[in-house]
């Protein structure tokens, strides 16, 4: 665990496994289109501000000359009890179709678990894709009432 620039916690959780099998899974699928960003071995979760994060480990020039470096974020709110509603999910253009949300979603679900919390997952993305396609993560999901 390290501090951010505003003084917050960042934990790192690691998910190389599941991002070496997504991958190799999209390379074989797309031979002939261009490579995806590399995305870093670790999303950040910064508790502070709310928020997982994935950044691309390449600079975002490669890709866009004009953008910033790119990164994925799955916000969430901390509700009373502890539990955690997911809110919204955000991939830049040019790390779609990378597993980049699967993997903040994964760290998300992960924490959750650890933590002995349930996730609302109101954002559209984890509730009607997400969760439909790794449905071993609906033990600690509680739906919003």
């Amino acid at each position: 665990m390290r501090g951010n620039a505003s003084g917050g916690k960042v934990c790192s959780v690691r998910l190389s496994a599941f991002r070496v099998s997504a991958f190799s899974a999209f390379a074989m699928s797309s031979a002939a289109a261009p490579a995806p960003p590399v995305l870093s071995d670790a999303v950040e979760h910064d508790t502070d501000r709310c928020v997982f994060s994935l950044p691309a480990s390449r600079p975002a020039a490669a890709v866009l000359p004009t953008a910033s470096q790119p990164t994925a974020v799955l916000e969430y709110e901390r509700l009373h009890n502890g539990d955690l509603d997911l809110q919204h999910t955000f991939v830049p253009p040019d790390m779609r179709g990378t597993g980049a949300a699967a993997l903040l979603c994964h760290a998300a679900f992960a924490h959750a678990r650890s933590s002995h919390v349930c996730v609302i997952p109101s954002c559209a993305y984890i509730s009607q894709s997400y969760l439909s396609r790794f449905p071993q993560q609906a033990d600690v999901v509680r739906r919003a009432s």
